[in-house]
């Protein structure tokens, strides 16, 4: 069996658990935290899409919030993993697009000056 079978055979595992062990209302940190986390765990083994995972990740958490509560998870920890999430997105795109610029900025050089800036050293 290859790596990539074996990951996304893993993911859906971890998916197939988490929807198994959903109780919908309850109010556990089990069934608030760790369920969601193995969902996290899942989606990113089987598509190794982080920026989607957590963009999706800081929405739910983002809608899940309800500031003030008593109960820490929603009042809390859920603003903190949409915080964090939301700045790990952030990150991802900066990342990409200074990959991007570095990688088409010898193009773009060229043909503003007609000669490579490597040519010019």
């Amino acid at each position: 069996m290859n790596r990539d079978l074996i990951r996304r055979t893993c993911g859906s595992l971890l998916i197939l658990a988490a929807l198994i062990s959903f109780r919908p209302g309850s109010a556990t940190l089990f069934h608030q935290l760790l369920i969601p986390l193995l969902f996290v765990c899942g989606v990113l083994l089987v598509t190794k899409a982080y920026l989607a995972t957590a963009l999706a990740v800081a929405a739910l958490a983002a809608v899940a919030t309800a500031p003030g509560s008593e109960d820490p998870v929603p009042g809390l920890v859920y603003p903190a993993i949409a915080a964090i999430a939301g700045g790990l997105s952030f990150y991802i795109l900066i990342q990409r697009f200074r990959g991007h610029i570095d990688a088409t900025h010898d193009e773009r050089w060229q043909a503003r000056t007609g000669s490579s800036r490597e040519s010019r050293r």
